[in-house]
């Protein structure tokens, strides 16, 4: 019995996310060979979450993140207690755009944003400016093209 307690155990643990890391971070943007960029950077500029906005309407938004290692995957960004599942929201239904539009208006208000990675990373933002740099209409997603 014991061995397939600890088994459930170890597999819920695998799954969980590790420890938070805290940092301080700010918004910026800018623009660069038709992309509009809305960078969350750490202050020791280890950690960045990255929305892309292409200009062009034929194309939706896309959000990164990389740290110190380079890319990585998101599983989740969490803000206000409200867990947004990245490949979900961006995918092409309207439920999807309705949890993405309601991200979008978060991310501009919220002053903690925690991103998961799929390597069970995750890193919680303390945040000041996002009303200054996000603006208020969201960057094209996959439902609207």
């Amino acid at each position: 019995m014991s061995l397939v307690f600890d088994a459930i155990s170890q597999a819920k643990n695998a799954n969980a996310p590790e420890d938070k890391i805290y940092v301080r971070g700010s918004w910026t943007s800018g623009w660069g060979q038709g992309i509009t960029e809305y960078l969350l950077q750490s202050e020791d500029s280890e950690r960045v979450l990255n929305l892309s906005c292409p200009d062009d309407e034929q194309e939706p938004v896309k959000i990164f993140f990389s740290n110190k290692d380079g890319a990585e995957d998101l599983r989740s960004i969490t803000i206000s207690n409200h867990e947004f599942e990245v490949a979900w929201m961006l995918s092409d239904c309207r439920a999807c755009l309705n949890n993405y539009e309601l991200f979008w208006d978060s991310l501009r208000q919220s002053a903690e944003i925690s991103v998961s990675t799929m390597r069970n990373e995750r890193i919680v933002f303390k945040v000041t400016n996002g009303r200054e740099v996000i603006p208020e209409k969201h960057c094209q997603h996959p439902q609207e093209l």
